[in-house]
């Protein structure tokens, strides 16, 4: 067997004192400190008072937001991501580009049209901006008008 080297007096010693030990912590000693500390969670917070340049600023990045793109086929395989989109979007005002489209079905228009009627039950506004002249013919085609998918703008 070999035998082995123990470390000098001196580095023992030094790395006993840099353990560091985890104190227990304490309970409160009577009841009246316990109560203190209950009392003290319960409290909650005043609500923080909004100044009027905070509400202005927010506003402003809200609306400098990119529009939310709708995909070039707006059919039934989008319709999910579509959907989830809106979902993530909703409690505000929208802007939807629509100038990439140039397939559209009728389950695609069935989205528009309900976050459309979503947005304004909500007392939001949901605007559909540069509408492809495919999503025209598609929402004309089934009898919907621009102002039922809430459509402004020119078309592409």
């Amino acid at each position: 067997m070999a035998a082995r080297k123990s470390k000098p007096a001196a580095a023992k010693s030094k790395a006993a004192n840099s353990k560091v030990v985890a104190k227990p912590r304490r309970k409160p000693t009577s009841k009246s400190a316990a109560k203190t500390k209950s009392s003290a969670k319960s409290k909650k917070a005043a609500p923080k008072k909004r100044h009027v340049a905070d509400v202005v600023a927010a506003t402003e990045v809200i609306a400098i937001a990119a529009p939310f793109q709708l995909p070039e086929r707006f059919d039934s395989a989008a319709a999910a991501s579509v959907l989830d989109g809106f979902k993530r979007h909703r409690g505000g005002a929208l802007t939807v580009d629509a100038s990439a489209v140039r397939r559209v079905g009728a389950q695609g228009l069935q989205i528009l049209l309900s976050a459309t009627r979503t947005w304004q039950a909500d007392g939001h506004v949901l605007e559909i901006k540069n509408a492809s002249a495919e999503l025209i013919d598609a929402a004309q085609l089934l009898g919907l008008s621009h102002s039922d998918l809430s459509i402004s703008g020119s078309l592409q």
